[in-house]
């Protein structure tokens, strides 16, 4: 028969081994609750992640649409603006080079818009090497004149600007006779275009030749 001091350790024993099994409890309860929430946790996270890729590629999305947008823009204006381009049925190049007889450009507003004409500018002369851009005045007309769509703005005489050295040289070959001419006008929406244009005398073939090998002949 145990004696008093074995039944106490014996019930010491069994007391140690509750708590043992309590804490173990609590220690499996507690690392369940943080399983949860690290559970939670990676869920959270991931749906944030979802929702940030979502709104990167939103706000990639509204970008392409706000470039669409602006290229659509864009791209109406220049089918609708106006533009202020030679007219070669109206204008009237000379069949030769002489004093008295002047060049006749005009010009037409080939644009679905009107064009107000703020500067028109030419010269016809003697070029002794070859020809460069003819410097557009930023205006010069007192009274701006509006050109409808399908309208005109010219024809502009430019009288021969040339001595019988200066013809007879460029009738050899040294220089040429040039004629150009710019205008400068706005569209409806206000920005400013410019029209280059220039001719050549070819004493060879008796007949004036666009300036577009080196470059003169251009527009915006």
């Amino acid at each position: 028969m145990p004696t008093q001091g074995e039944r106490a350790l014996l019930r010491l024993g069994r007391a140690l081994t509750l708590l043992a099994v309590v804490i173990l409890l609590f220690v499996i309860a507690g690392a369940a609750l943080l399983f949860r929430q690290q559970l939670l946790i990676g869920n959270q996270l991931e749906q944030m992640q979802t929702v940030s890729k979502q709104t990167e590629q939103a706000l990639t999305m509204a970008g392409h649409i706000a470039d669409s947008a602006k290229k659509s823009a864009d791209t109406m204006t220049d089918i609708e603006r106006a533009y202020l381009l030679l007219d070669a049925s109206a204008s009237a190049l000379p069949k030769t080079v002489a004093s008295g007889t002047p060049m006749r450009l005009a010009f037409k507003n080939y644009g679905k818009t009107p064009a107000t004409l703020h500067a028109v500018s030419g010269r016809y002369f003697y070029s002794a090497g070859p020809p460069t851009r003819l410097s557009a005045p930023q205006t010069n007309l007192a009274v701006p004149l509006v050109v409808t769509d399908g309208g005109a703005a010219g024809p502009y005489d430019i009288p021969l600007d040339i001595n019988d050295s200066d013809l007879a040289r460029a009738s050899r070959g040294d220089g040429s006779v040039v004629a150009q001419a710019v205008l400068v006008y706005a569209d409806v929406m206000g920005e400013s275009h410019q029209t280059d244009v220039c001719f050549a005398y070819q004493f060879k073939t008796g007949q004036f030749e666009t300036c577009a090998a080196v470059g003169l002949d251009t527009h915006d």
